[in-house]
């Protein structure tokens, strides 16, 4: 009997296959987004024990062959990159990429589709109504946003609705006598790629895969849902949506996630007008959701408004004390008032899950004349993955005013190399 796994985070579908033994598969990713971000195939302890001068010229020879991180390979997985390493390891053999319908029939949905591909021998693009059939069992990897994402450069529109159901989806693949031994489906709400009114997607679309004809949708999707409607009515009934919010969230608290409003989402396009009603209207149906008031304090404290960012941040560590979110916050709060002694005990407690605090920390030690401290924190923002060209320049600066002539070379040398193909593309 087939196995069938309903996960979040589509990564983890990688460590399923992985703690299965699977070997030599066939994928079908049926997905808006492709998941094959490359990632490095060694670390550096490992090409340290390579023997023999040709091998060595050969490995360091290749990117992104070996990884100049301190973070381990396994550690760099997820969402985005995930199908990579499956190939790597020989868990997937063949590799094709189901897109969305809409994008393919399209000229600008083909063209953007190529340009999101990493070609691999074993690649194989289709739509789903052009897919042929395949004559062996599959590894079925579904993501729920594929049903709600008609054309891939809209990803997180909060008024997507579904272009397919998963009673459509799963004729077509019977139709196409596509045969499974394991399927995963990613909810994929964090990140706003499903709205998480329509997680329920992913348990009907578990239950056709079954045979199952007997789906209800859970109390908490339920719940959820006609919270909603209460909260968007004219004039909203915010007593009735706030009972319905909390009846979800203690059916399943994962709809007490950040992600179940586009508070967070206008937030990372620069909305903030939109974004701070949407924080607010939640608020108004959880007052201890640190989310929304974490994101209220950042809101704040980029309109200038900073007593109201604190008492934000206040609010958000009451509820939650360690929360790495408002400490951060507070940090940044400390450090424009020129409170530089507690700015930087902030920044130190949470640099490692917020890498942008070594920055903060950077221009502390700066400020103070530690060079050698301001080029460590740079450094550590790189090995974190904060890479780009103005922490090279800076990097180059500072090992220039320290009159390393060597490692100036070297930072030049690698801005260069980010700022050289842009220019060339002009």
């Amino acid at each position: 009997m087939a196995e069938i796994l309903n996960i979040e985070d589509h990564d983890q579908a990688y460590y399923a296959w992985k703690q299965r033994g699977l070997k030599g598969r066939t994928l079908v990713h049926i997905d808006a987004h492709m998941d094959f971000g490359r990632i490095p195939d060694m670390d550096l302890e490992e090409i340290a024990k390579v023997e023999g001068r040709q091998e060595m010229e050969h490995l360091l020879s290749r990117q992104p062959a070996w990884n100049p991180y301190s973070k381990k390979k396994e550690k760099m997985v997820h969402i985005g990159n995930y199908i990579y390493p499956a190939m790597r390891d020989g868990i997937v053999d063949k590799f094709y990429w189901v897109v969305p319908d809409p994008s393919w029939r399209t000229r600008r949905g083909r063209n953007r589709i190529k340009r999101n591909i990493n070609w691999n021998k074993d690649t194989i693009v289709s739509s789903l109504e052009s897919l042929k059939t395949i004559e062996e069992p599959v590894l079925l990897d579904i993501d729920v946003d594929f049903m709600l994402t008609p054309f891939i450069w809209k990803d997180q529109g909060q008024d997507r609705t579904p272009w397919i159901f998963p009673q459509e989806l799963v004729k077509q693949l019977n139709d196409k006598k596509i045969v499974f031994d394991i399927a995963t489906i990613s909810y994929s709400v964090n990140g706003g790629y499903t709205p998480l009114r329509f997680k329920y997607l992913g348990d009907e679309l578990k239950s056709l895969l079954e045979g199952r004809q007997d789906y209800r949708q859970s109390e908490a999707s339920v719940c959820f849902n006609s919270c909603l409607t209460y909260l968007n009515s004219r004039p909203p009934d915010l007593s009735k949506a706030q009972e319905l919010y909390q009846k979800a969230v203690m059916a399943d608290k994962t709809y007490g996630c950040a992600y179940n409003n586009y508070g967070i989402i206008f937030q990372e396009f620069g909305k903030l007008n939109e974004a701070k009603r949407e924080y607010s209207r939640f608020l108004q149906l959880d007052q201890a959701n640190i989310y929304a008031l974490t994101g209220l304090g950042f809101i704040s404290l980029w309109q200038k408004k900073y007593p109201d960012a604190q008492a934000f941040f206040q609010r958000a560590l009451k509820v939650k004390p360690d929360h790495e979110a408002a400490i951060f916050g507070e940090g940044i709060l400390k450090f424009k008032a020129g409170e530089f002694r507690e700015a930087e005990e902030r920044f130190l407690k949470v640099y490692v899950e917020i890498p942008q605090a070594l920055w903060w920390l950077a221009c502390i030690a700066q400020r103070e004349g530690r060079l050698g401290e301001v080029i460590n924190y740079y450094k550590k923002a790189a090995l974190a993955g904060e890479d780009g060209p103005l922490l090279h320049g800076r990097l180059a600066l500072f090992y220039l005013k320290k009159r390393n002539f060597l490692r100036f070379a070297e930072e030049m040398h690698r801005l260069a190399d980010f700022l050289l193909p842009n220019f060339l593309k002009r």
